[in-house]
């Protein structure tokens, strides 16, 4: 029900321009975010990027999930939205079409699954935002393991911990004992991403499972494990734009944007991530920022 009520006030929202109303841009392009602030920064950072081409945008910010953003894409009620590739292709196939670690192989799938919905699937950034396994660097160091499948010998004499939803997770615990052959003794349920990082430092557990542009892998004391048997599907940042909008405004819009997405990695997401944390933060001025580095 939430779902439907914000895709209806979307279809308000974007139901044409009037003259009561002058913020509203007719023809602009719309950019969407999910409701989390990396989603909605990466979204600015393509519309900042549009617009110093001369393309008009609208952006309607974080208008909510996958199952929001989705419907509202295919009926042509927003134009452009920054996706996960991995996800996406879950999401629209409704499993059929599980993605892989071979992030050139889930675009094309990706791609051959949204073409029919009139939209076109753009080049994929670097960036990833995908689950990663996580082990302090002096653990590491000792034990020399530096990929997932280091941890083979180790694992059943070690405490793990991850979202409470981890055990019954095709990419956590139930991938990583069917992939890797990793039973861990101990698995402590947390309620973030935070939480694991504060809890492997206090050494309450030995590995634990976080999002790969977490803030907290910043210039740390955190290292990602290598995953060398590609158990978790590629996850790149990809604009999606519908096919009409393109053919409206042009290739030079999707030249704009995959100039965007060549530069942009995961250690810029990270770093990013840690700068809006701060409640002084400006998402619009983060953008630029980025974009003028």
């Amino acid at each position: 029900m939430v779902a439907v009520a914000a895709l209806a006030v979307l279809t308000v929202a974007c139901g044409g321009a009037t003259d009561e109303d002058p913020s509203a841009q007719p023809g602009a392009i719309r950019i969407a975010a999910f409701n989390f602030p990396e989603s909605e920064l990466i979204a600015e950072i393509y519309a900042q990027a549009l617009e110093a081409r001369g393309f008009p945008v609208e952006r309607l910010g974080r208008i909510g999930s996958r199952e929001v953003v989705q419907p509202a894409l295919e009926l042509g009620l927003i134009d452009l939205v920054p996706e996960y590739a991995g996800t996406m292709l879950s999401f629209v196939s409704l499993g059929d079409n599980e993605p892989t670690f071979d992030s050139w192989a889930t675009m094309s799938e990706l791609r051959e699954a949204l073409e029919p919905r009139g939209m076109v699937v753009l080049e994929p950034a670097n960036a990833q935002n995908q689950n990663s396994v996580i082990v302090m660097d002096g653990f590491a160091s000792e034990h020399d393991v530096w990929a997932v499948s280091d941890l083979t010998a180790l694992a059943d004499t070690l405490t793990f911990g991850g979202p409470r939803e981890c055990p019954e997770r095709p990419f956590c615990l139930i991938g990583l004992h069917d992939v890797y052959g990793l039973d861990f003794e101990t698995f402590i349920p947390m309620p973030g991403s935070p939480i694991v990082a504060d809890s492997l430092r206090a050494g309450e557990i030995d590995v634990g499972v976080m999002f790969s542009t977490d803030s907290a892998l910043v210039d740390t004391d955190l290292i990602v494990l290598d995953d060398d048997l590609g158990l978790q599907p590629a996850e790149n940042v990809v604009p999606v734009i519908r096919a009409d909008a393109l053919a409206r405004w042009g290739a030079q819009v999707e030249d704009v944007l995959n100039e965007v997405s060549t530069r942009l990695d995961t250690s810029d997401l990270r770093l990013l991530n840690l700068r809006v944390e701060d409640p002084a933060s400006d998402i619009g001025a983060l953008a630029e920022l980025w974009l003028a580095s």
